[in-house]
């Protein structure tokens, strides 16, 4: 089951990879999505894509939501494919199809397994009915703490992983993408990587980078991603005059080549991460980060080996690391050989595939042992 927007996000590339693991594994999988981003790619993967919604019930504040009949016909509809596909288990791949996936599985006597990619208020727990799953995986052992000092629920943590043949430094940098972008050839580039809003925090990364670029004639500065900030920040950029200095890309399809043939340095002004899948890929791509001190984040790297880690919002610390890491190419490269050797180790697609194919069977294991006990 899986609830998402019209890009392929991190929680799509999860499902993709889960998808494909359970495949391998020998069990037929069928996909229930509400949007056709991710079909492509896990197409290959399983028996069936259903196209379904997943209507929320939500008193958050102002926001409001009480879909009753779309609820009531969406309740239905599951009711309809559990008695056709007859699951041994289903996986919910984010909270909101909780709501609707945990009674039935309740119902029909499937366990459900749940999978938190972000960490979420007691409010919306409680309203997906989380506490109420059968198991759960979630993608850090902060999201993991988070749930279980909100609602008790806890459960195995099974990184998200990058497959590393595919994210890993380029033999030879090709220069025509930082030609067609205007960024010069000598140029030490800081790139971000992720959605243009305020959780992000990319104008305290622009602040940090005005900075250094005041005395820094090689930095330049890389924003790939849309999002609700864009327009604010390109304006803002305007005003400081940086347009020669910093690039905002808007949503790009694939974001390797950024890694590969554009960065020299990978940040991450983040002050909310449920992980922070995009150090992971900079790492595998021997970049070295600067990264916030906090949520998720803490997880992916190992301070002053791998990156360099400073405290929320804290545009002196963020500007003291970017100008350590401008004036000392070595350091760079030692960073990013270390965030390498850390990602094969911890952060690999194939220990992710295995985390989630564990989990799973466990969980059917454990129905099939209480069926046979109950008999």
């Amino acid at each position: 089951m899986h609830w998402g927007g019209s890009s392929l996000r991190g929680s799509e590339r999860c499902l993709i990879e889960s998808a494909k693991s359970l495949s391998k594994a020998g069990y037929s999988v069928v996909l229930m999505r509400n949007d056709p981003c991710l079909d492509d790619e896990v197409i290959p993967w399983v028996r069936e894509i259903v196209p379904f919604e997943f209507p929320e019930f939500m008193l958050d504040g102002r926001y409001v939501s009480l879909p009753v009949v779309a609820y009531a016909r969406a309740w239905r509809s599951l009711s309809s494919s559990i008695r056709r596909f007859k699951p041994a288990a289903i996986y919910v791949n984010g909270g909101r199809p909780c709501q609707l996936t945990v009674p039935l599985g309740r119902l029909h006597g499937i366990p459900v397994l749940c999978h938190l990619h972000h960490p979420a208020n007691r409010r919306y727990l409680y309203s997906w009915l989380f506490p109420w799953a059968t198991a759960a995986v979630f993608t850090s052992e902060y999201t993991k703490s988070v749930s279980k000092a909100q609602v008790g629920v806890s459960g195995a943590v099974v990184y998200a992983g990058v497959d590393t043949t595919r994210f890993q430094p380029a033999a030879v940098r090709d220069p025509s993408l930082r030609e067609s972008l205007g960024i010069a050839s000598d140029a030490i580039v800081i790139g971000q990587v992720g959605a243009l809003v305020p959780h992000k925090r990319p104008l305290l990364l622009l602040d940090a980078f005005a900075r250094v670029a005041a005395d820094h004639r090689q930095a330049h500065l890389v924003l790939v991603g849309g999002g609700v900030m864009e327009a604010a920040l390109r304006s803002e950029v305007d005003a400081r005059g940086l347009n020669e200095r910093v690039t905002i890309t808007g949503y790009v399809e694939d974001t390797l080549p950024f890694f590969q043939h554009v960065f020299d340095i990978h940040a991450l002004a983040s002050v909310e991460e449920g992980l922070g899948i995009s150090v992971i890929e900079g790492a595998a791509c021997c970049l070295p980060s600067v990264v916030t001190d906090c949520t998720g984040l803490r997880e992916v790297v190992e301070p002053g080996v791998t990156a360099l880690l400073f405290k929320p919002d804290h545009v002196d610390g963020l500007e003291a690391h970017l100008r350590r890491l401008m004036s000392d190419a070595t350091f760079r490269t030692a960073l990013g050989h270390a965030g390498r050797q850390r990602v094969e180790r911890l952060f690999s697609i194939d220990a992710y595939r295995q985390g989630i194919e564990r989990a799973v069977s466990s969980l059917i294991g454990e129905r099939t042992t209480e069926t046979l006990a109950a008999r």
